[in-house]
């Protein structure tokens, strides 16, 4: 008598083998902790078209950095909220702007002025505090960000 398993046997047997390890390879993967991936660079442009909306913006950017350091933040101007670029610009408590956007700067944060806004007003770009930059046109360069770089958009 042949006491040895048939072909047929065994390959039966070695699936169910390896349905079993799959199974707990499965369960083994479902149970262990997650890993933690890492969250993407928030990119948010805040857009200011409105004086009174810079000490806002400025705060809600502070605070943005303290919880998302390495956020990529555009802070995009035109009309009246060039102003706070302006240099000896200052704010409802006689405090100048300058210092809080300068330290901005440093943490990456880019202001961003309108030239059409400082064409229509007449207004030099030597005027403004030395961490602007100048774009073409605000309006375009709010709607660029979104579309062309995926930038999230703001409204203080």
């Amino acid at each position: 008598m042949n006491t040895q398993p048939s072909s047929a046997f065994r390959r039966r047997l070695l699936g169910l083998l390896s349905l079993s390890a799959l199974g707990v390879a499965t369960a083994a993967a479902a149970s262990a902790p997650a890993r933690v991936q890492p969250a993407p660079r928030l990119k948010v442009v805040y857009h200011l078209n409105d004086p009174e909306q810079a000490p806002h913006a400025l705060r809600y950017i502070t605070n943005h950095l303290k919880v998302h350091p390495d956020s990529d933040v555009h802070v995009v101007t035109h009309g009246s909220g060039i102003n706070f670029l302006i240099k000896d610009a200052k704010d409802s408590f006689d405090e100048f702007y300058a210092p809080q956007v300068e330290e901005l700067s440093k943490k990456g944060v880019r202001f961003l002025v309108c030239n059409n806004t400082l064409v229509g007003r007449k207004i030099s770009a030597d005027s403004l505090i030395s961490t602007a930059s100048i774009v073409e046109s605000g309006a375009l360069e709010v709607a660029r960000l979104q579309c062309d770089e995926g930038f999230a958009y703001f409204k203080p």
